[in-house]
């Protein structure tokens, strides 16, 4: 019997490896059974499979069949999708490949006699699995009938010759009649069997006939069958030559194929394709441009102001050449509701739009860049409910507690608490060591910080400045006027206009010694300016000694020490 979806080998024992002659779709779709076992197999290739399970003896008959998916459509044609030569051909194969199993199953069943006769033939195969009869119509088996015999046989060996022949014959009689009948039932289950797969495959059939009208010359307005189009529907044209497909939504037959203008309109991109990949190549550029039409319409609509850049363009080149400076200032500065948390670095502002204040980025986090505090202080009252161990928030008038991180005073019941005792360091809470008690009275002074700028004193026209931030301090107010030392060895001295002080060389200490000689004599002897040194014996001989120096005289009378200014 020709088979279309199916092998049928009688193993030798040895061989392991048997030929797949149908096509298949896929792998999956192929079973292999080994003497009605379900058997472990693997594809050496398409056209060839290798079994590993159950062990294969000889005589075993090694059944390669195809099982096409009949519970899911492998292709799922939708609306305004392009058909494909491989999705028509495979819709095509599942149908085909179905109505060729369907037509396998309905072969390999009990079916009348094809000369016509009334009977049915069993293709001269067996019937197997067949049940113990119970009813008079039903088929027998080999074991009842041997059985039945064997019965019959004792029988007739216990009852008289002729009579165990009558009755053995009697009793052959009524069994071929009533095998007869079983086999009857058997042909007609096997007929209505036949009769249901062929019905099957004739339904695929129709189904697939349905879909792929064949040739035709024109657009049909109805199926082969005379029944309505349904989506999906095909033909070909035999007058254009392409594929034609039916849209049920818009009850149009669309072709698969382009036309003559569609061609050349494809031709004409075949031929400019390098520019085409350079377009490709800036696609992000495109749809970045196409996503700012609006923005570029506004440009349009401004090019006045456009031709103002264009006449600015030098400007313009500075900010571009100077571009880092302005994202790091956009980097540096910006504005929002909440704080920002990526691009920190320190000294970093945000506007904080929410607290309409501006914040600046220390190690610590974003701290307001002013005192939290407007003015000098800020007092907060918190009537304590319950156990808590901070408060934050609006306190009993309704002001919300902010404070500069580390300038505040904390008072639990008019008592003022250490920083042992509290931690003040968020800025909007004030945390305690030990949880509150019930009823009790916590107040906070915040105080205002402030950092004094400094002041250029040549701006400073009015007021008292401290001599400490003078360069020089005037002699009319105690000072020298002077900027930096003399040289070693000089003294500070008023000039000689009587005007100012400067530094000079200092005049020489002069001594002078008075003796009276025998005649009674006046002897004056001097160190000319202290040039000349005067012995130690010298000195002892004088009567009287003066010192004298610029603007003072020292002398000594007796044992007195004058000076003379």
């Amino acid at each position: 019997m020709t088979t279309r979806a199916k092998d049928v080998y009688t193993a030798d024992g040895t061989t392991q490896e048997f030929p797949v002659s149908f096509p298949f779709i896929s792998r999956t779709h192929i079973s292999v059974t080994v003497a009605g076992v379900e058997a472990d197999f693997s594809f050496n290739n398409d056209s060839q499979i290798s079994i590993a399970s159950p062990t294969i003896n000889a005589g075993d008959m090694v059944v390669i069949k195809r099982n096409t998916s009949h519970a899911t459509r492998l292709v799922d044609y939708v609306d305004g999708s392009n058909l494909t030569e491989g999705d028509l051909d495979l819709d095509s194969k599942q149908a085909f490949y179905m109505a060729q199993e369907a037509i396998d199953e309905r072969d390999s069943h009990l079916a009348l006699d094809l000369s016509g006769a009334d009977s049915w033939d069993g293709l001269s195969k067996k019937i197997t699995d067949v049940a113990t009869p119970t009813g008079a119509n039903d088929v027998s088996n080999k074991a009842y009938v041997d059985a039945q015999i064997n019965t019959s046989t004792t029988n007739a060996d216990n009852a008289s010759a002729s009579a165990t022949a009558a009755a053995t014959s009697a009793s052959n009689a009524s069994t071929s009649e009533a095998n007869a009948l079983t086999y009857k039932t058997a042909a007609e289950t096997a007929k209505t069997a036949s009769e249901t797969a062929q019905t099957a495959a004739e339904t695929a059939l129709d189904t697939f006939d349905d879909r792929m009208l064949g040739a035709k010359s024109a657009n049909p307005t109805l199926d082969n069958d005379g029944n309505a189009l349904i989506d999906g529907a095909m033909f070909f044209d035999t007058t254009n030559n392409y594929m034609k497909v039916y849209d049920l939504g818009t009850t149009t037959w669309y072709q698969l194929t382009n036309t003559t203008s569609d061609q050349n309109n494809i031709n004409t991109v075949a031929g400019i394709s390098s520019a085409v990949s350079t377009v490709s190549g800036i696609s992000s550029a495109v749809s970045s441009v196409n996503s700012n039409s609006a923005n570029i319409n506004t440009v349009s609509g401004s090019i006045s102001n456009v031709n103002n850049c264009g006449n600015s363009i030098a400007n313009i080149n500075t900010v571009s050449s100077n571009l880092s400076s302005v994202d790091n200032f956009a980097e540096k500065y910006r504005i929002a509701s909440s704080a920002p948390t990526s691009s920190l670095d320190t000294g970093d502002l945000y506007f904080d739009t929410t607290a309409d204040e501006l914040k600046v980025y220390k190690s610590s986090g974003w701290a307001a860049a002013g005192s939290t505090i407007n003015g000098t202080s800020a007092r907060f009252t918190y009537n304590i409910s319950g156990t808590p161990s901070s408060v934050t928030g609006a306190d009993a008038n309704g002001n919300t507690l902010a404070y500069d991180a580390g300038f505040a005073d904390v008072y639990l019941n008019g008592v003022r608490l250490s920083a042992s005792d509290i931690t003040i360091t968020s800025g909007t809470s004030v945390v305690f060591a030990s949880a509150l008690a019930n009823g009790d009275v916590v107040d906070i002074v915040g105080y205002g910080t402030f950092n004094v700028a400094a002041v250029n004193a040549s701006v400073i026209n009015a007021g008292t400045l401290s001599t400490d931030r003078l360069p020089t301090i005037p002699v009319a107010k105690g000072g020298t006027n002077l900027t930096a030392l003399g040289n070693a060895d000089e003294v500070l001295k008023v000039n000689s206009a009587g005007n100012a002080l400067e530094y000079g060389t200092a005049s020489s200490p002069e001594v002078y010694g008075f003796n009276v000689d025998a005649t009674g004599n006046l002897i004056v002897t001097t160190t000319n300016k202290g040039a000349d040194n005067i012995s130690e014996a010298t000195y002892a001989t004088f009567d009287d000694v003066v010192y004298a120096s610029s603007n003072m005289s020292w002398s000594l009378s007796g044992t007195n020490l004058r000076c003379t200014i």
